[in-house]
């Protein structure tokens, strides 16, 4: 039997192609595997500068978090005290609302002489 003629599976030499490209787009991101000490330098600090930047990231991030807590709880205090002011408003009216009151009064109590008055004359 002559094995010249059974084909050979081309997913598996597909799949082997796929992991011996994957393997170099690894080794390239880890760096040259020289014996150059410059280059190991320069990977170690890059490295270095990566994590410190995912650092910075993370404290920017968690220093938003808080201020946009403080913001809000600042906003509902402003909220509260805005309705202890109305509500106080309403329980202590001013001088001139007072007087505004008393006037109106008067004026609707003539109002409703004046219309008893023209009933009367009917």
């Amino acid at each position: 039997m002559e094995f010249s003629n059974v084909k050979r599976n081309p997913p598996v030499k597909e799949g082997k192609a796929q992991l011996v490209k994957k393997e170099g787009n690894r080794k390239g991101i880890e760096g040259p595997k020289s014996s150059d000490p410059k280059a190991s330098e320069l990977q170690t600090s890059m490295i270095q500068i990566m994590e410190a930047v995912e650092r910075e990231k993370q404290k920017h991030n968690s220093t938003m978090m808080e201020a946009i807590a403080w913001l809000a709880e600042l906003e509902a205090k402003m909220l509260e005290g805005n309705l202890d002011m109305m509500q106080g408003d309403v329980m202590h009216p001013s001088d001139v609302e007072i007087e505004l009151k008393k006037r109106l009064d008067q004026l609707t109590d003539r109002l409703i002489q004046k219309q008893t008055q023209v009933i009367l004359c009917l």
